[in-house]
């Protein structure tokens, strides 16, 4: 039968329209080859007692390779700050001047965590330093320096207006571009610096503290995708099939033999369901989702309580709307919001009353 308002098929005997909303004064019968298509579609779908099954199965399948994704990016970025992490646990390795100069020259660093002894009268400020600006206050937060490192320049972050001396412990990193660049430009413009410009090492020791490292940063997202994807992976091998999927909690509940059996219910009712927000979709039978990595299926028969849900919206004390959402908690401790407009929750609430009497509705 169909909505003599929308045309859209309702259910036998139904007194509102599942999609408009309107109450049924009159319906028309399908023509016969319109009985012929649905006939031939509910036979197609009665074949298909594992469509709920191979739906879980194929999203298991999803996560499975995501998680592996995750496993391997992660252990590919550990490989490479392993250094970093090895030298950040064992802490800074006292190092001369000539074995820091060689490792630098090859690219082949293998302490980025170091305390280097600079020569006394050897070190020189730059005249440069690295600003940071908060409410129109600007903040000297840090000063490069050059040290001569062999027969080549290092330079040196370090404390504005405290010239390094002594022992000087850091990390070493890349030196950056822009302050090699203004540096060059400067040692050019003098006759007797123009000639050590070559000499100025692609590095410097930095006295940030580890939080502020980009391969600090870099070293903790290689180590959250190794232990997510790690996770994910092995909850995917020890459970392939997906059982404790929610739509295998309602199995016993809602009175369904197996999957199967509820699979063939659920095809069976999918003609007549309408689209909600999210992708979720609500039928006289089912609340249905298939999501990117899961599908789940909630039977109506545990609904427990509905109700809307209206959301105030405020901007300095000034109410600037409101939101509406349709709240359905299924037993035993499942809730599904989906937000709606006004009318269209009325609609649907009212639908349910009718189609599930024994349920509370409200908050009374």
């Amino acid at each position: 039968m169909y909505c003599s308002n929308c045309g859209k098929s309702v259910y036998d005997h139904a007194q509102f329209c599942f999609n408009c909303g309107k109450k049924i004064s009159g319906t028309y019968k399908e023509t016969q080859n319109d009985a012929k298509l649905n006939q031939n579609e509910v036979n197609s779908n009665e074949s298909s007692s594992n469509y709920l099954e191979d739906k879980i199965k194929s999203k298991s399948k999803v996560r499975l390779i995501i998680g592996i994704l995750l496993f391997v990016a992660g252990t590919v970025i550990l490989v490479f700050q392993f250094n970093f992490i090895v030298n950040v646990f064992n802490g800074p390795s006292l190092v001369d001047g000539q074995s820091l100069e060689s490792q630098l020259l090859a690219g082949k660093i293998e302490d980025v965590n170091v305390t280097l002894p600079l020569k006394q009268g050897f070190v020189y400020p730059t005249g440069y330093t690295y600003t940071t600006t908060s409410n129109s206050t600007t903040d000297t937060v840090a000063e490069f320096y050059a040290t001569l490192l062999g027969k080549h320049i290092l330079i040196i972050r370090g404390q504005p207006n405290q010239l390094p001396s002594g022992n000087l412990t850091g990390f070493i990193k890349p030196l950056n571009s822009d302050l090699k660049e203004k540096i060059d430009v400067d040692f050019n413009k003098d006759q007797d610096l123009k000639k050590l410009t070559p000499y100025i090492l692609p590095y410097m020791i930095t006295n940030e503290g580890l939080f502020d490292m980009d391969e600090f940063w870099i070293s903790l997202v290689g180590l959250i995708l190794f232990l997510g994807g790690g996770l994910l992976f092995l909850r995917r091998i020890s459970d392939p099939n997906d059982k404790k999927n929610i739509t295998y909690s309602f199995l016993k509940q809602a009175g369904y033999k197996n999957i199967s059996e509820l699979s063939n219910e659920f095809l069976k009712s999918e003609n007549g369901s309408i689209k909600l927000n999210k992708g979720y979709k609500l039928n006289h039978k089912f609340l249905y989702v298939e999501k990117f990595l899961s599908v789940e299926l909630y039977p109506l028969s545990q609904a427990s309580w509905i109700y809307k849900k209206v959301t105030t919206h405020k901007t300095n004390f000034i109410t600037t709307g409101k939101s509406y959402s349709l709240v359905i908690h299924f037993k035993p401790k499942k809730v599904v919001q989906l937000e709606m407009s006004d009318e269209a929750c009325n609609q649907q609430i009212k639908y349910l009353m009718l189609l599930l009497p024994n349920v509370k509705f409200g908050y009374r």
